[in-house]
């Protein structure tokens, strides 16, 4: 019998099945277990026969690729965004590989932003992060910005672009050249935010600012920095109707501008008013329009949201009465604007500016009638007149 002093480290495997060692591996156990030596695995069991050679060539790994990236997310409420802001972070990340990336792999991963569609400029500071966050400053003129993750070289397919908000001048009924039509206008005045509008499409569709201002600024600044550039541009203001269209809200008006047939950017009219005498901000004033035919520029558009053609008896959606209300809106709406951008000396129906003589019966014959009408009591010309029809 061994001592106490041998015991101690020593393992006495009471067994028949091991055949021998080598080098401290085990060379063989029983039949139906294994083989082990060099990395030879080999199995041969009663089930069956299974060989795990780890020398054995291995097949080369597939390359490793990102396949989508997902944003902008604001990190105020964690929600993905349409559009973002200038100035503000906006979070990107990678959402989807075409295998199970190593740890060691996802050093290489890089990311790349481009600006409109200009080069794709590299962030080394980020790699290797599967989230980065981003943002286009306050000065920069950008319209859309796209963010790619990628192993070797940008590519659209593993990207995300997103449209980026510019601040237009906006109609301020309380300017600091407002005098008291547009401020008696601000009471019945409601903006884009009211009626739910919807941000330009900016991608591929014509939107020229006249004037762009800086979005962290007071209203007077703003004012300040726009009105001077706006003043020497407008002189003229068109009139229109909704018409037989039967649309009666911004809402509509902005749906069919949008997605109609004419892919507008935004909503085409700066302004409308509907028969209660409510006047709605449409596309910004300091964006020029989309309602005459290439005749825009410098003349603002105004939509009466009724059918003032009265000729068609199968008229199926009705004919509308200019209202008492509505009208107030309107001689409130067009002297404010007169206060602000004194050089408008110019108010005609659609149908009377250049390049649209005769072209549609827009703002209908009832339509017209006031559109002489407000002319006489406003002091304004008709197109005709001042060289523009």
């Amino acid at each position: 019998m061994a001592s106490q002093d041998q015991k101690k480290g020593q393992i006495t495997i009471m067994a028949n099945n091991i055949r021998g060692v080598s080098h401290g591996q085990i060379l063989e156990e029983s039949k139906w277990t294994k083989n082990t030596a060099g990395g030879k695995h080999v199995q041969n069991g009663s089930g069956g026969g299974v060989s795990h050679n780890a020398n054995k060539e291995r097949k080369p790994t597939l390359e490793l690729r990102v396949l989508k990236v997902d944003g902008p997310f604001d990190p105020e409420t964690g929600k993905k965004v349409d559009v973002i802001e200038k100035g503000k972070r906006y979070y990107f990340k990678v959402i989807q590989y075409n295998r199970l990336p190593e740890k060691e792999e996802l050093k290489n991963l890089k990311w790349g932003f481009q600006h409109n569609d200009g080069t794709v400029k590299s962030a080394p500071q980020v790699n290797g992060l599967e989230m980065i966050s981003d943002y286009v400053a306050k000065e920069e003129n950008v319209d859309k910005l796209r963010v790619y993750a990628f192993f070797k070289a940008p590519n659209k397919n593993a990207s995300v672009e997103v449209n980026v908000r510019n601040e237009f001048y906006r109609f301020n009924p309380q300017s600091y050249k407002a005098g008291q039509y547009s401020k008696k206008l601000d009471n019945s005045y409601h903006p884009r935010e009211n009626w739910g509008a919807k941000p330009p499409i900016l991608d591929n569709r014509s939107f020229e600012p006249y004037t762009l201002v800086a979005k962290y600024v007071d209203k007077n600044t703003k004012d300040q920095q726009a009105l001077p550039t706006l003043e020497d541009t407008y002189f003229g203001i068109a009139i229109h109707h909704s018409g037989n269209s039967g649309i009666k809200t911004m809402t509509e008006v902005q749906d069919e501008h949008v997605n109609g047939k004419n892919k507008f950017a935004d909503v085409g009219y700066h302004f409308g008013i509907d028969l209660s005498g409510k006047v709605y901000e449409g596309r910004y004033i300091g964006v020029k329009g989309s309602h005459l035919t290439k005749y825009n520029t410098g003349v603002i558009g105004i939509v009466f949201l009724a059918d003032f053609d009265h000729d068609y008896f199968w008229d199926y959606n009705g004919d509308d009465n200019m209202s008492p209300a509505s009208l107030t809106s309107a001689i409130l709406l067009i002297n404010g604007l007169k206060e602000q951008f004194p050089k408008i000396t110019t108010l005609g129906g659609h149908n009377e500016w250049k390049n649209n003589v005769g072209e549609r019966r827009c703002p209908g014959d009832y339509g017209m009638e006031y559109v002489k009408a407000l002319r006489k009591q406003l002091g304004l010309k008709s197109p005709k007149e001042t060289g523009h029809g």
